[in-house]
C-alpha cells in the first residue's frame, strides 16, 4: 500500500509470473523515483480482488524494482485517492472512506488521547491531487513533504538538508551506506542529527533523519518523504474531500532508524501491554502485531501473535509472522519450532522454508539447509523475487551450479532490479570459483560495472575471473585497484599473490599470501578446494 506512488504498479517479475500481457506507455512517459528513472509498460488485470471486492480490467503500470518477496507490486494513489483514507498502520489497516456530511465532523473520530493535529494538503497540479504533500519545518525552515506509505522510513533529499542548516559532513552525520528504492540504481545515505521537526501543532525535538543524495522526484518534487515510521507512530486520517491532514501520535519513535536499534531486545509481558481497543479477532491481533514488528517492538509483536495463534491454532500466517518476531527478538530455537510448525501445515510455504534454510545455515546444518532450499526453489514460481535470495544462499553453501541456475532464473524477469549488478557479480563469481564459461562470467561482470561503476567487488571478481583465465598482468591491475581503496580484502590479497607468484614475482606473492591467511585464515583451503592455488614450487 504506497501512498507516494500515483499509480498502481506491478513488478516486471510478477507481470511475467502471472501471464500479463503489456503494451507500450505513451511516447515521453516514464516514471521517476529513488534510483532513477524507468520506462514502463501499460497492462490491464481482468480480474482484481481487493478487501472482498472484485474489479474488473483494472490498469497497472508495470516497471521498476520489486518491492518485497512477498509482494507482487503496489496499490498507488489512484485507488488509495478516491476518497478519504484513514491510516491506522499501527493496528495493520488502511480504510476508504466515502464521507457524507462530515464537513463539521470532529477528529479525530477514533480513540485517543490526544487532540488531533490539522494541515493543509497541497494543492495539486491543475486542482489534481496525486499525492499527499504538506509542509513542514526542519530546523525552522518549511519545507514539502510527502507522505509515503511505500518508504520504510522518513528522509530528506541533501540539498533540502543544505537548507535547513544540515551538512551531512559535520560532526555527529553519519554515513550509512546505500539506499535504494523504485529505480535501479542505489543512493548514498547518512543519518544526521535534527534540532526540530514541526508538523502541525506536533514538534519533535532532538531526533534523527535519514539523508540521501537524492529523492529524484523532480526539480518540482517534494524535499522530504514522511515514510512508514511516522504513519506507525500516528493515526493519519487524509480528508480529501476537505484537503485537509488529521493526525494524532500513537507513542514510540517517530523516526525508528536503524542505526537507534542498537539496544537489546526484550521480551514484553502480555499482561504489561496497554488494554484500550483490544483487538478481539486473530486476524485484528495478527495485523497488530505485523505493524509492532515493523517498529522492531518485536515483545509486543510476540505478545499478539501468541493470541492469534491461541485463537486459531491451525492458521500458518499467524505462526510464519511470530518466527519473524521471534528471529528478530533474538529468540533462534522458538522461531525454528514456528517454521517448524507452519511447514507441518503447509510445506511449500517459501518464505518459511527460506527463513528456516537460513536459521539452519545459521547452525551450521548445511544438510537440513539444502533441503529447504531445494523445496523451495521446486515450489516458488519460476520468474519469482525469491530466487534471487535462493541464488545467495546456495552460493553461501557452496553449491555453485544450483546458484548458478537461480540467478539464471532471476535475471531473466528482473535486469532492471536495483538487485541486478549484485546477481550479474555473484554469476561471475560462481563461474569464477569453478572454472567454467569465463567469457560469460567477464560478461557479467561488466554488466555489473555498468550498473555500479563505483562498486570495488566487482574489480575484485574480475581479477579472480582474469586469473582463472591465467591473464595474471591484468589480475594483478583489477587487485591493485581494489587493495588501493581497501587493503584488507582478503581474496584480493590472496589472488593478487597468486598472480604475482606466476609472474615471478616471489617474495611480493608470498607477502601477499601471508597477509590474506592471517585476514581470512579459512581462505587458502576454501580456494584451493576450487582448485585456486598458487603454482607449485
Amino acid at each position: 500500500v504506497d501512498s507516494g506512488a500515483f499509480f498502481s504498479i506491478i513488478s516486471p517479475g510478477s507481470a511475467r509470473q502471472f501471464g500479463l500481457n503489456q503494451t507500450p506507455a505513451p511516447v515521453g512517459f516514464y516514471l521517476r523515483g529513488i534510483g532513477g528513472d524507468t520506462n514502463p509498460t501499460v497492462t490491464t488485470v481482468r480480474k482484481f480482488g481487493i478487501s472482498g471486492q472484485t474489479l474488473n480490467n483494472v490498469q497497472f503500470l508495470v516497471g521498476g524494482s520489486e518491492v518485497g518477496q512477498d509482494s507482487m507490486g503496489v496499490i498507488g494513489f489512484n485507488v488509495l485517492g478516491i476518497a478519504d483514507a484513514e491510516y491506522d498502520l499501527a493496528h495493520g489497516s488502511v480504510r476508504l472512506i466515502k464521507p457524507h456530511g462530515c464537513e463539521r465532523a470532529a477528529f479525530p473520530f477514533w480513540k485517543s488521547d490526544t487532540a488531533a493535529s490539522e494541515v493543509e494538503v497541497d494543492p495539486g497540479v491543475n486542482a489534481r491531487v496525486n499525492h499527499i504533500t504538506v509542509s513542514v519545518l526542519i530546523n525552522g525552515m518549511k519545507l514539502r513533504a510527502l507522505l509515503d506509505t511505500g518508504a520504510a522510513g522518513s528522509l530528506i533529499s541533501r540539498a533540502a538538508a543544505l537548507k535547513a542548516g544540515i551538512d551531512v559532513a559535520a560532526p555527529g552525520a553519519l554515513a550509512n551506506g546505500v539506499s535504494t528504492g523504485f529505480g535501479k540504481h542505489g543512493v548514498r545515505s547518512w543519518i544526521v542529527p535534527v534540532a526540530t521537526f514541526k508538523i502541525g501543532d506536533e514538534e519533535v525535538r532532538k531526533t534523527k533523519l535519514r539523508v540521501i543524495e537524492a529523492i529524484g522526484l523532480g526539480s518540482d518534487g517534494p524535499d522530504m518523504l514522511l515514510g512508514a515510521d511516522f504513519f506507525l507512530s500516528h493515526h493519519v486520517y487524509y480528508a480529501a474531500s476537505l484537503h485537509k491532514l488529521y493526525f494524532t501520535y500513537n507513542g514510540g519513535n517517530v523516526f525508528n532508524l536503524r542505526a537507534s536499534d542498537l539496544a537489546p531486545p526484550v521480551v514484553a509481558d502480555a499482561a504489561t501491554l496497554p488494554a484500550a481497543d483490544e483487538p478481539t479477532t486473530a486476524e485484528d491481533l495478527a495485523r497488530r502485531g505485523a505493524a509492532s514488528a515493523a517498529r522492531h517492538e518485536y515483545g509486543r509483536a510476540i505478545a499478539d501473535l501468541t493470541k492469534a495463534v491461541a485463537l486459531a491454532p491451525t492458521e500458518p500466517r499467524y505462526l510464519a509472522q511470530r518466527a519473524e518476531a521471534y528471529a528478530g527478538n533474538r529468540q533462534p530455537f522458538l522461531a525454528m519450532a514456528d517454521l517448524d510448525a507452519v511447514l507441518k501445515l503447509r510445506p511449500t510455504d517459501v518464505p518459511s522454508l527460506v527463513q528456516r534454510a537460513n536459521a539452519r545455515l545459521g547452525g551450521r546444518d548445511k544438510t537440513g539447509a539444502l533441503a529447504d532450499l531445494t523445496a523451495a526453489a521446486e515450489a516458488a514460481p519460476r520468474e519469482a523475487d525469491v530466487r534471487f535470495t535462493l541464488g545467495q544462499m546456495y552460493e553461501r553453501l557452496d553449491a555453485l551450479p544450483l546458484a548458478i541456475g537461480q540467478f539464471d532464473l532471476w535475471l531473466a524477469a528482473h535486469r532492471d532490479d536495483v538487485k541486478a549488478a549484485g546477481a550479474f557479480n555473484s554469476r561471475a563469481w560462481c563461474r569464477a570459483l569453478l572454472g567454467t564459461d569465463l567469457d560469460a562470467a567477464e560478461r557479467d561482470v561488466a554488466a555489473a560495472h555498468r550498473l555500479e561503476p563505483a562498486n570495488i567487488r566487482f574489480l575484485d571478481t574480475r581479477g579472480l575471473v582474469r586469473l582463472r583465465r591465467g591473464d595474471f598482468s591484468h589480475a594483478i591491475v583489477d587487485y591493485d585497484a581494489v587493495l588501493a581503496k581497501d587493503p584488507k580484502v582478503a581474496w584480493s590479497l590472496y589472488g593478487r599473490g597468486i598472480a604475482r607468484l606466476w609472474t615471478g614475482a616471489t617474495a611480493e606473492g608470498n607477502a601477499d599470501l601471508a597477509a590474506a591467511r592471517a585476514l581470512a585464515p579459512a581462505l587458502t583451503g576454501y580456494a584451493k578446494e576450487h582448485g585456486v592455488e598458487p603454482p607449485a614450487a
